[in-house]
């Protein structure tokens, strides 16, 4: 098994990755503040990731029986067998999405950035990108204590 290209540690990778293009985009949202008609930036992946997360864990096979809840849905005899939607296959095919935010109200000189809004998002950004740096290097320094012990033996 290939711990280092695991499929946890690809989602956590896709994620930082995520996240560090949404910090580029609220650093950039945050230094065009005053410039006249900039339309506020944003990131979005989360949709997407959840959504390969949720194919690997089914498989591919769909839903497992119907109810009001959960509609039947057709179902492969086994994976990759037919793609009948976007959803990617693994979190490396995960695109993040960097677009113009059209729904944000606009100051009377056409800017759409809120700078506390953008400072909030700011420090929830870093928090989860820490979060998922933290994770990964307990994740490395458990397989370099695993490798170091099995060295040992």
């Amino acid at each position: 098994m290939d711990f280092v290209s695991s499929f946890t540690n690809q989602v956590v990778q896709k994620a930082m990755d995520g996240h560090w293009q949404r910090h580029s985009a609220i650093s950039s949202n945050m230094a065009n503040v005053e410039t006249p008609h900039y339309k506020r930036q944003k990131v979005s992946f989360e949709n997407q990731l959840g959504a390969a997360i949720n194919r690997h864990r089914t498989r591919g096979m769909g839903p497992q029986g119907a109810s009001n809840d959960n509609p039947l849905a057709m179902r492969a005899n086994r994976e990759g067998h037919f793609k009948i939607d976007n959803i990617p296959d693994s979190p490396a095919n995960v695109d993040i999405f960097n677009s113009e935010e059209s729904e944000f109200e606009t100051r009377a000189d056409g800017n759409s950035v809120d700078v506390e809004r953008e400072m909030v998002e700011m420090a929830q950004n870093t928090q989860r990108y820490i979060a998922l740096n933290n994770f990964q290097g307990r994740f490395f320094r458990g397989m370099r204590n695993l490798i170091s012990d099995v060295g040992q033996a």
